[in-house]
């Protein structure tokens, strides 16, 4: 595993403002949830929820006395961090003029928070919308779920021992024409974004257009291009195709190998 990928849940945990407040305070020392939220107007649930995310990046430990939590800064991470960007110090100057310069250029504008992949498949669109919406096939190219294609349809996928995420993502489906287009929300403790299928006939074939939309902040940008750019790519390039492949007359044939029947 590279240091990037070692530290990546400490990026994204240092990415979100509301946290680094918290890692500020807790510099004074331990502290319970509630003075944690008095600053910055914060109900308890949600400094809760952030103080999830630290912890699981290891920079927070937790001490429970009675019914009362404590929480205290570790700052072990963001010294390993420190010592590792330390090997590329002579770049740093000229890599961070680039990257500004990069962000001012796109800031704001769709490119900048949008991931897009294209892929086109050998089979007519209602074969690969079947594959898309079918919840069986769905978990096997991409999570389990719950998703039926129904307009305004609240559904989740869920991840079993997720690192560095809740493993649950929240999605509605928003916008749906079958077999031309699919949208729906997809929100986690990560990032609150929107996934957009489009399906054109190519020919005998289908023209498949991803759309993940919405990505903020620097933790969006590393996300969508470290993470979730690299991942879809990905799916798209090798996972849905061999989904499609056992997408029959009948509907899909789930793969026995997986347990599926």
């Amino acid at each position: 595993m590279t240091p990037l990928h070692a530290h990546s849940d400490v990026f994204l945990a240092i990415a979100h403002p509301a946290r680094r407040a918290i890692l500020d305070d807790l510099r004074r020392g331990e502290q319970p949830v509630a003075a944690l939220a008095a600053p910055h107007d914060m109900t308890l649930p949600a400094v809760s929820q952030q103080l999830r995310v630290l912890r699981r990046a290891g920079l927070v430990s937790e001490r429970r006395e009675g019914r009362q939590r404590y929480y205290r800064l570790n700052p072990e991470p963001l010294k390993e961090i420190r010592d590792w960007m330390r090997h590329y110090e002579k770049f740093w100057t000229r890599t961070l003029r680039d990257l500004g310069k990069y962000l001012d250029k796109h800031d704001g504008r769709a490119s900048m928070a949008t991931i897009r992949i294209e892929a086109t498949y050998p089979h007519p669109p209602e074969r690969v919308w079947k594959a898309l919406t079918d919840p069986r096939a769905i978990a096997e190219w991409l999570m389990p779920n719950d998703f039926q294609p129904r307009l305004g349809h609240r559904f989740q996928f869920r991840v079993a021992n997720a690192k560095g995420w809740s493993g649950v993502v929240d999605c509605e489906v928003t916008e749906l024409s079958p077999p031309r287009l699919l949208s729906y929300s997809w929100k986690s403790d990560k990032i609150d974004t929107r996934v957009t299928w489009i399906l054109q006939s190519e020919g005998a074939g289908t023209k498949l257009v991803l759309e993940h939309s919405g990505f903020q902040g620097v933790g969006g940008f590393l996300l969508r291009k470290l993470i979730m750019g690299p991942g879809w790519k990905g799916i798209l390039k090798k996972k849905l195709p061999q989904v499609i492949e056992r997408v029959a007359s009948g509907g899909f044939v789930p793969d026995p190998a997986l347990g599926g029947c």
